[in-house]
């Protein structure tokens, strides 16, 4: 009944991690993780970890942080300052579908932290068993 993917990149074309819930009619979901490494000179590896099955109450815990941050309130969005330019900061872009349509939006989470995001972050690292970096550590993972 809805997909919710999550990017993250972390700034050079080294490392992506996609964080993806695939939500069911029952309410429950399963999330994906996958890790792709790639080089200038060295060929692309993807790791797939175990898809994490998660129960109704934890898929509504996450769907009620993701409308309390308004992650997903706007069909396009950045949650970027307009006046800065990052370089080399880890990249987060969300996405979301359902039958209320497509919607995206991007931040350069190693460099901005926008404090109304981060508790849906936070919960989605932790439905996915993964260490947040320390705050003033660049990147999230």
């Amino acid at each position: 009944v809805r997909q919710t993917r999550f990017v993250f990149g972390d700034g050079h074309p080294n490392l992506t991690r996609i964080l993806h819930i695939r939500e069911h009619k029952d309410g429950s979901a399963m999330l994906s993780i996958v890790h792709v490494r790639s080089g200038y000179r060295k060929p692309t590896r993807v790791k797939r970890s175990k898809p994490i099955a998660l129960d109704a109450a934890q898929v509504s815990a996450f769907n009620s942080r993701a409308e309390e941050t308004g992650t997903f309130d706007f069909k396009f969005g950045d949650w970027d300052n307009k006046d800065d330019l990052f370089v080399h900061c880890q990249m987060l872009e969300m996405e979301r579908i359902d039958a209320s349509g497509y919607r995206f939006s991007s931040v350069n989470i190693g460099c901005v932290r926008p404090a109304k995001l981060m508790p849906l972050i936070d919960h989605l690292f932790a439905l996915a068993h993964l260490k947040p970096r320390a705050p003033e550590t660049p990147g999230l993972y």
